[in-house]
């Protein structure tokens, strides 16, 4: 062995003394994701009928442990929207089968922060928010949002207002201030109508108040939950203030109806109706 590691020496003393020169490391191109985002976001404020994602699909979260609070299941969570994102224009991050009110501040906050880490191609990301949370609790959520790429943020009414007895008025101001935080946040803005949750319901008018309110500019879409179409969605496709909004549907039964009637209350004959879809994960680990 020594014979051999002494070849080797000679061997290099031999040779003649090259020059090294260390080529420069490639300098690394930082993509600014949010400059795509917000570019998106303008496209969606500039034409919400045309440019608001046609189909969302609500991703309810994959949880483990024991109640009453069970934990998001991160990993689960990510691999779940990923296949959920495929083929559809938006995803629901956050969404319920109706409990979301029962989530705390924290767990929202965690889960908008882990659906950053998950690759959704060209889906739109979109957010639920609460008005009944404190306006220190929403501002951490939406700047939340805004980091983890959420373009459009969403919120019912209130659950804090008299249960089926609140004014147009009173549903309007309650909504506001989240409605300015979200659209301050460089996000567009959904209004979701779901009394069956929230307690009351968003008309049309009330709608309207924010609409022409501070920040209603930045309002593109109203989803409607309501048991009664006539009454609901239907209104809010032939209200003269909400012409240029999308109208999303959240009610199944109705998705045919809705699709059938959101043409005709658009003057160029657009579609004016869009469509969710709940994907249930009751996953136990």
């Amino acid at each position: 062995m020594g014979k051999a590691c002494c070849n080797k020496s000679n061997s290099k003393a031999s040779r003649p003394a090259k020059k090294i020169i260390k080529k420069a490391a490639p300098k690394k191109v930082v993509v600014n994701k949010s400059k795509a985002v917000n570019a998106r976001v303008a496209k969606i404020l500039a034409n919400p009928i045309e440019n608001y994602p046609r189909d969302t699909v609500a991703a309810f979260d994959p949880t483990k442990g024991n109640l009453p609070r069970r934990k998001m299941d991160e990993a689960k969570m990510i691999k779940y929207i990923e296949k959920l994102s495929k083929g559809v224009s938006a995803v629901l991050i956050a969404s319920s089968a109706g409990a979301g009110h029962l989530r705390t501040v924290d767990e929202l906050d965690a889960w908008f922060k882990a659906s950053a880490k998950a690759k959704l191609g060209k889906a739109v990301r979109v957010g639920l928010l609460r008005p009944e949370d404190s306006d220190a609790d929403n501002r951490r959520l939406v700047q939340t949002m805004k980091e983890s790429g959420i373009e459009v943020g969403f919120l019912r009414t209130g659950t804090n207002l008299p249960h089926g007895k609140a004014t147009d008025k009173q549903v309007a101001d309650n909504m506001r201030p989240l409605v300015q935080m979200i659209g301050d946040a460089g996000m567009a803005v959904g209004c979701y109508s779901i009394s069956p949750i929230a307690g009351n319901v968003l008309s049309p008018n009330a709608l309207s108040m924010l609409v022409k309110g501070p920040g209603g500019d930045k309002i593109v879409a109203v989803k409607v939950t309501e048991a009664d179409y006539k009454k609901s969605t239907l209104e809010f496709l032939k209200h003269k203030d909400l012409k240029h909004l999308k109208v999303v549907q959240g009610w199944g039964s109705f998705v045919s109806c809705a699709m059938k009637d959101g043409p005709g209350f658009d003057t160029k004959g657009r579609q004016r109706v869009g469509i969710t879809s709940g994907e249930m994960a009751y996953m136990h680990y």
